[in-house]
């Protein structure tokens, strides 16, 4: 029996979801910071590629997001996936700073083509359904995917790499060109959702338009830098927590449970996003995760200060915790970000968003990367003010619940 459109188009949630399931493995990230480590990098090093890779995101994400927009998201998302299986290539024969500098180059195109442009992809899709309801639903399972098989490949690569030698690294790596391969053929089978752009649009420019949506209005700005800084103190503390809490004497596979754990809990919290959002407004739970963000890496800090060898399991607990807490807030704003944007222009204005990332990213990851020669601990500091920073000064007001619409309409 032939497919139809519509039939096709629902298929693309669940397509969706299995490309973010396959494509976000990441084997190795489990000991990822280890496997530089191994492979002769410094920890600021480490730090001067995640710069590199904010530069990359940087230069790519807008005309990425362009040609989403112009050409098409699903030939996007293509070159998106290709890219990352160069990227895991690159990384399975790296073992200089310039060969990993080149892999991370070509991780940071793949986000940057996959940014902005899967979320509108999956929007558009219902829009185009008439399904414009529930889509925080539907952005928590598609945040979920992510999350699936995470919640048991940190135990796999954890046992697998527990003596950190190097056929061990590259069997990871090896596992995770396979699953991008299979995510691959996932993202062929993609169906195209229309992105309508009438005569007036199109003249004024699909980046003007997207240009005004982030740039003219307050409480959006206010919206991308809440979100913002807690996503880059929790990568930053994310860079360098495995060597830490190695020294601390924690062990590989306590790493890999605690991480199968967050997942789980992460993944049943994104599944289960509608029951927050049909009780309480989006403004109301992001506000107070963000308060929770800030309590635990205060708790954090101090026993860090304290006694970290006596408390490692507990600091590893809590580190856990903040990053989840970082997590979970994202389809409540995917939610807000495209209630924000134009259907001709929502994978360019959801990329201005992360373009905006990258740009913050700079300064605080060479902050990390000096601070970290010092002592290995010290950029948790850094998490830690950026989450005083959210709670002090970028408190989400509740108009933006009432005035998501009002967002397309940017005063010039």
């Amino acid at each position: 029996m032939i497919e139809t459109r519509k039939q096709k188009l629902q298929k693309n949630e669940k397509i969706i979801f299995w490309i973010r399931v396959f494509a976000g493995v990441g084997a190795v990230n489990v000991v990822v910071t280890l496997f530089y480590l191994h492979r002769g990098l410094t920890l600021s090093q480490i730090f001067y590629l995640a710069i590199i890779y904010s530069i990359v995101t940087l230069l790519f994400e807008l005309p990425s997001s362009y040609m989403a927009d112009r050409w098409g998201r699903k030939k996007t998302l293509l070159v998106g996936i290709v890219v990352l299986l160069l990227s895991w290539l690159v990384f399975l024969f790296a073992h200089s700073f310039l060969m990993f500098a080149i892999g991370t180059s070509f991780f940071a195109v793949y986000i940057a083509c996959f940014s902005g442009t899967v979320e509108a992809l999956l929007y558009d899709s219902r829009l185009e359904l008439g399904q414009t309801e529930g889509s925080v639903s539907s952005f928590g399972k598609f945040h979920s995917g992510q999350r699936l098989a995470k919640i048991f490949v940190p135990i796999l690569g954890a046992f697998i790499v527990q003596d950190l030698l190097e056929w061990q690294f590259q069997l990871l790596i090896a596992i995770d060109l396979l699953t991008v391969t299979i995510a691959m053929f996932l993202t062929m089978k993609l169906t195209e959702a229309n992105h309508f752009m009438d005569i007036e649009k199109s003249e004024k420019g699909i980046m003007k338009d997207a240009w005004g949506v982030v740039v003219h209005n307050k409480l959006l700005r206010k919206t991308i830098l809440n979100k913002t800084l807690l996503f880059i103190g929790s990568f930053i503390a994310w860079r360098i927590y495995q060597k830490f809490f190695v020294d601390l004497g924690v062990t590989v596979m306590t790493i890999g449970i605690s991480i199968s754990l967050l997942q789980i809990a992460t993944f049943i919290f994104l599944q289960k996003v509608h029951y927050f959002t049909s009780r309480f407004s989006t403004t109301k739970v992001i506000n107070f995760i963000n308060l929770l963000f800030f309590l635990v890496t205060l708790v954090f800090i101090v026993l860090m200060n304290f006694s970290s060898t006596k408390f490692a399991i507990l600091l590893l607990f809590l580190y856990q915790s903040y990053i989840l807490l970082e997590i979970v807030r994202a389809p409540f704003f995917s939610e807000i970000y495209n209630k924000a944007s134009f259907s001709f222009n929502r994978s360019t204005t959801l990329s201005l968003v992360s373009l905006l990332k990258s740009i913050l990213d700079i300064p605080l990851l060479f902050l990390a990367a000096i601070m970290v020669k010092f002592d290995v601990s010290f950029p948790f500091y850094i998490t830690f003010v950026l989450a005083l920073i959210v709670v002090l000064f970028l408190r989400l007001p509740k108009e933006i619940d009432t005035m998501n619409v009002d967002f397309k309409s940017p005063s010039y």
